[in-house]
């Protein structure tokens, strides 16, 4: 049904209100900006098959004979098109006579679209090339009108008369829905440019079912300098309630009560500057703050009256609730401030509720088994939340750690981890993921491929409930030395993590308040904390004077690099050890665990520069045994320290007889690719300091604890069982032995190489997307889909990264994928496919990979030949046909595969086999922990020379090396130094 001018009467301009719905029918276009070219095309591209419907009805209507022979003659869009039909509401005003030239044109390419192209897709790769070309050609012209670009530089004139006269045709128009990046339009000098957005969008909603989807900024901006356009807009104009007082909430609302009532709000916020928007986006939903809290927040960045004042505002349009009942007011959201919450950017600016909606992203899972994957039921809050977005193209967990950002142009220096490349990969899960890489309290080595950072000079640091973790990259050791404090005692640091709250306003809650002695004296005569006297011991001053030392430090730092004054270089180095053991001994006595991740993306140019590797050894033997406490002693203090004016100011202390180590205040993780192999030196490294123990304790005159720190591999078997164990125990799994030995076995074969096992941080990725299954056991098929959510680049390692991405293509499909639709799928071209899909086949061979008969391939992670729980083989083999022993996969392969003329196979194969050999002579080394970790016998004899032969073809079983520093006390039990790990299961 049209309207009196001919055009679909549900057409036209629509602002979309907070309740507004989208459909799946819609049409919906995203980062709409003030520049049309940059949107407008890909909403003509989307709307293509709605105008090619358009134009093939029309041309029907005028001329049923061009769909006999179904080609477009060259005079039929001249005089039937052009002159019969765009003319019959009246002449068309076109400017010039480019203008009527590109209108022909347009209406050309499309025409013949609809007729020549539209529908065949599937046939397109056996078309002749010329035909490919049109097609191209035609979809340019198609998605360009309007734009003032492409091939004509066609305007609106043509996009009037051509796109919208098209359209005016049809009974019911599309919906299409606009998101306008308000900062996009604001940021815009010349009013011109909007203005010829805005003249885009109406003819447009002429002809369409046109919704508009503003921020509450943008839509003042358009009331106040377009006001015509506004008028044409339905729900753009409304008039507001002139009353500043907000309608009470109901008792009972309703979602959409609340919805509807936190956008009011919100709206009017939006219109008195940024200062409410940032105290309320820096509350938490699931607990309070404290007042005095709010004012020390360097997020919210407000003077304290300003606080007050505004706090009050939240109050009083029930976005927040304040109780005065304690000590110190309290600030609460409410339930309406919770929703309204879902609305505020990083950037505290406010989004459209549909736009909310509409960016949430969805991973679908793959295979049958969808609902075994998911993103995290219930995520816990983070202390720390706000910060500069660098990562907005980041697809991968890697790809969003490394990119910083600049801090030469604008980028800070300390940054939250306050998000993730996903909706699962958020906030806490990036923080949860970096939590696999502990394995014990000491140091740990991350066998990982990482990413360089896109800046050296930043830190990262992350805070949730109990444990910290701060990031940074190897820059050396007196940069990296320097960032660590600079990190943990930052203005965000104080703002979330050290504020007021929970230190104390006199330091009352260190150790829980459970101090015989008197905290001053712990804190400078116990735990050694330096820069803290008399004037530092209300919370104000101490903060103040701890920012002082560390912006010292800080410029210092720029002197020294690179100079050869020793004595200026090892004053620095002594100041920043001593600010970083203050740092992690006043985390620990909040009930605070540190890890410091030490990212190291070339471990190999280290361990090839004497220079460089002595550098950092020298940084982890000084630095690592700091980091100790023994109660609220300092372990440097008690063990290490021998200037005598220090060791007058001590507390007394006893040496447990049960208890003769210390506790770490910081834990290391250190990752890179074959990070591994630093363990032997490090070990040795900090072992070396030993040899600083006090004189009197080597002697036997005075007695201390020792240190004993750990330094392991965190890709071992065993690690990796107890990451899964981890996360299973977290969704309520039930763990069975065997059952959680057979996922560890998948994920090392799936994960692994045949030099290292597999890394703990993808492992924690893979199942930070599994759902909760109280009291079920985890398949091996969730299993399976949970790896499949990894970048392709953690799958099988041996391959190349082309022959990754159609795997992972694959995992991720419904249905089989023939060869045009894995190359779309995977994101490859077509001689990428054509020169590896034979590696297919190999995969094909192992068991990863079938063909079916209609030349379409799926995928598998686990072969169905695996020993590892039960796997469905393929449908044309026969039980007897599937391979029962190792070798009997490796003959099979070289059997379809062919061989080098010089492998004597039957010499290859014959008794006694040795997989080492076979997998050299094949070239397939990177398939052994594929086969020593899925079949039985192989995994239980793994760390016999047999398997791994002359080249090891699987990571050596390494052991848990210690490094003790000390000698223990007289009468205390004995405790083993060294413990090799378990290699039973």
């Amino acid at each position: 049904m049209t309207d009196e001018s001919g055009a679909p009467t549900n057409a036209g301009l629509r602002a979309v209100g907070p309740l507004g719905q989208a459909s799946l029918s819609d049409v919906i276009i995203s980062d709409v900006g003030p520049r049309r070219s940059s949107w407008l095309p890909d909403a003509l591209d989307e709307l293509l098959p709605t105008t090619s419907r358009a134009i093939r009805e029309l041309v029907g209507d005028h001329d049923p004979r061009v769909f006999a022979d179904k080609r477009l003659r060259s005079s039929f869009v001249r005089e039937v098109l052009l002159d019969d039909v765009i003319n019959e509401t009246g002449e068309v005003a076109i400017e010039t006579a480019d203008a009527g030239v590109a209108l022909e044109s347009y209406l050309e390419s499309l025409t013949r679209y609809a007729l020549e192209f539209d529908g065949f897709e599937a046939e397109i790769e056996d078309w002749p090339r010329q035909y490919r070309q049109q097609r191209v050609e035609d979809i340019e012209t198609i998605t360009t009108i309007g734009t003032g670009r492409g091939k004509w530089n066609a305007g609106l004139p043509v996009l009037e008369h051509g796109f919208c006269e098209v359209h005016r045709r049809a009974e019911i128009a599309p919906t299409v829905l606009l998101l306008l990046d308000g900062q996009e339009w604001l940021s815009v000098d010349d009013n011109r440019t909007i203005q010829s957005a805005l003249d885009a969008i109406t003819l447009l909603g002429e002809v369409l079912d046109l919704r508009l989807v503003l921020s509450p900024s943008l839509e003042r901006y358009l009331e106040q300098h377009f006001q015509s356009f506004c008028e044409d807009v339905v729900g753009l104009t409304e008039e507001r309630d002139a009353s500043t007082t907000p309608p009470p909430v109901s008792a009972d609302p309703t979602e959409s009560d609340l919805l509807a009532d936190a956008w009011d709000r919100l709206c009017d916020l939006d219109g008195r500057g940024e200062g409410r928007l940032r105290l309320l986006a820096n509350l938490d939903p699931d607990s309070a703050r404290e007042h005095r809290d709010l004012k020390q927040d360097d997020e919210i960045d407000l003077a304290a009256g300003s606080v007050d004042r505004y706090v009050g505002d939240l109050e009083s349009i029930d976005l927040v609730t304040v109780d005065d009942s304690s000590r110190y007011n309290t600030v609460s959201l409410s339930p309406l401030g919770e929703t309204a919450l879902e609305f505020i950017t990083d950037d505290y600016s406010v989004r459209h509720p549909l736009q909310s909606q509409l960016d949430a992203p969805y991973a679908d899972p793959p295979f049958d088994d969808k609902y075994s994957v998911s993103p995290e039921d219930e995520i816990p809050p983070q202390d720390g939340q706000g910060d500069e977005d660098s990562s907005e193209n980041a697809s991968t967990a890697e790809e969003w750690l490394a990119q910083t950002g600049n801090p030469d142009d604008g980028a800070a220096y300390v940054q939250w981890i306050d998000g993730g490349p996903s909706e699962t990969l958020d906030a806490w899960a990036m923080h949860d993921r970096l939590a696999a890489g502990r394995r014990v309290e000491g140091v740990n080595l991350v066998d990982h491929e990482i990413s360089e950072f896109e800046d050296g000079r930043i830190a990262q640091l992350s805070c949730f409930e109990d444990d910290a973790q701060v990031v940074v990259q190897w820059g050396g050791s007196l940069p990296t030395l320097a960032r660590l404090p600079a990190a943990l005692l930052s203005d965000r640091a104080f703002s979330k993590i050290l504020e007021p709250s929970a230190v104390g306003s006199a330091f009352e809650n260190l150790f829980e308040d459970h101090l015989e002695e008197e905290i001053e004296a712990v804190i400078q005569r116990g735990m050694q904390i330096g820069w803290f006297s008399e004037d530092e011991l209300q919370y104000e001053s101490w903060r103040k004077r701890w920012g002082h030392v560390r912006t010292e430090l800080l410029q210092r730092l720029g002197e020294a690099v690179g100079t050869r004054d020793y004595e200026l270089r090892q004053e620095l180095y002594n100041d920043l050890h001593g600010l970083l053991a203050s740092a992690t001994a006043l985390y620990r006595s909040l009930g605070i665990d540190v890890t410091i991740h030490i990212r190291m993306p070339d471990t190999a140019m280290l361990r090839d520069d004497e220079t460089r590797l002595g550098d950092f050894l020298s940084f982890m033997r000084h630095t690592v045994p700091k980091q100790t406490a023994y109660g609220i002693h300092s372990g440097n203090r008690m063990l290490l320290e021998d200037r005598r004016k220090k060791l007058r100011q001590r507390l007394p202390y006893d040496v447990q007889a049960d208890d003769p180590t210390m506790d770490l205040t910081a834990s290391w993780v250190v990752s890179g690719p074959q990070a591994s192999l630093l363990q032997e030196d490090l070990e040795n490294a900090i072992g070396a300091a030993d040899e600083d123990v006090r004189e009197a304790i080597q002697e036997g005159a005075e007695t201390a604890p020792t240190m004993e720190i750990p330094v392991v591999v965190a890709n071992e078997f065993g690690a990796i069982k107890s990451e899964i164990s981890r996360h299973l125990e977290r969704k309520g799994f039930r763990q069975r032995h065997d059952n959680v030995v057979s996922l560890t076995r998948a994920c090392m074969a799936v994960l692994g190489t045949e030099t290292r096992g597999a890394s703990p941080f993808d492992v924690a990725e893979a199942l930070l997307h599994l759902k909760k299954k109280p009291g079920l056991s985890l398949s091996l098929v969730q299993l399976e889909n949970a790896l499949a959510m990894l970048p392709a680049d953690r799958l099988l390692r041996g391959e190349k990264a082309t022959v990754q991405k159609m795997v992972k293509a694959l995992l991720e499909a419904d249905d089989p994928l023939g060869r045009k639709e894995l190359i779309e799928a995977a994101g490859i071209s077509e001689n990428s496919y054509d020169r590896n899909w034979r590696d297919l086949r190999t995969l094909e061979a192992f068991g990863l990979v079938d063909r079916l008969n209609d030349k379409r391939w799926q995928a598998r992670l686990i072969p169905f030949w695996s020993d590892v729980g039960s796997k469905s083989s393929p449908e044309d083999l026969k039980e007897w046909e599937i391979p029962s022993t190792w070798s009997d996969v490796l003959f099979e392969a070289v059997f379809v595969l062919g061989r080098d003329d010089d492998v004597d196979v039957n010499d290859l194969f014959s008794w006694p086999q040795n997989l080492a050999e076979i997998l050299r002579a094949t070239e397939w080394e990177h398939w052994g922990p594929m086969l020593i970790y899925l079949f039985d016998g192989l995994f239980e004899n793994r760390q016999t020379a047999a398997m791994r032969g002359p080249g090891k073809i699987v990571g050596d079983p390494r052991k848990r090396g210690v490094a003790t520093i000390g000698r223990r006390p007289t009468g205390t039990d004995p405790k083993q130094s060294e413990i090799v790990e378990k290699t039973t299961v």
